[in-house]
């Protein structure tokens, strides 16, 4: 259990036994179950069931959510940094997937300096037609932080056991899915290096030449994904 949420049940259960002693001590509230009232029967009664409501609910939190076990919310990740903090997360004693981790978080933060210098690049410039090469790098940057999610999910799932294959198969997946990131990051690198170059005057470079590349390569990966998935559905794994 991720130590943050462990603390946080402690609290939980620490806060509800002081509240309870508060108001079930005779020198204090004096409620009671039995010799108090049909009035006081009822308010201890509700008590003590949302008590066990209570725990009962950080109990189902605790032992089913991703959040307790990890320290995130799969859906809550929005920026690379997020990713990276659950990526970070996802680094447990004896894990068979360190390496891919590491190798995960090398992937998001190479895309965020990326996407960085492309826009510092593009600031320097007041074309309208800049618009359409932003939007191409946030795709990119997209499509790379999704297939980070999919590295994520493989790896709990697999923790977990769900899924059938061993080891070597999650590993296997999760490798062809950070070689389509290095296929991106590459992609970027040369996309970065025609952006520069759009203003200077000794060269004649047209949008339309510069995107080309970039968006058959997220084309072809797209594909790509869908056959993955497929290839690993008939084998069991998905």
């Amino acid at each position: 259990m991720n130590n943050k949420y462990f603390l946080r049940i402690v609290c939980i259960t620490m806060g509800l036994a002081i509240f309870d002693i508060v108001m079930f001590s005779r020198g204090l509230v004096n409620l009671t179950l039995f010799g108090g009232g049909i009035k006081n029967t009822i308010i201890s009664i509700v008590i003590l069931l949302l008590n066990l409501i209570i725990l009962f609910f950080e109990y189902k939190f605790f032992t089913t959510s991703t959040e307790a076990k990890y320290g995130y919310d799969i859906e809550k990740l929005k920026v690379p940094n997020d990713y990276k903090i659950a990526l970070e997360s996802c680094k447990k004693k004896n894990s068979p997937y360190i390496e891919e981790i590491n190798r995960a978080i090398v992937d998001v933060t190479s895309i965020e300096k990326k996407q960085k210098v492309l826009n510092e690049i593009l600031e320097q410039s007041n074309k309208s037609e800049y618009v359409t090469l932003i939007d191409l790098g946030n795709q990119s940057t997209t499509y790379l932080l999704n297939n980070i999610r999919r590295v994520l999910n493989r790896i709990q799932i697999a923790d977990t056991g769900e899924w059938s294959g061993d080891v070597q198969e999650h590993k296997k997946y999760i490798n062809t899915i950070l070689d389509k990131d290095d296929k991106i990051l590459n992609e970027y690198g040369k996309f970065l290096t025609e952006v520069s170059r759009m203003d200077d005057p000794n060269e004649v470079i047209s949008v339309t030449e510069v995107l080309g590349d970039m968006v058959g390569t997220l084309k072809k990966l797209r594909g790509e994904d869908d056959e993955l998935e497929e290839d690993f559905k008939n084998k069991g794994d998905i």
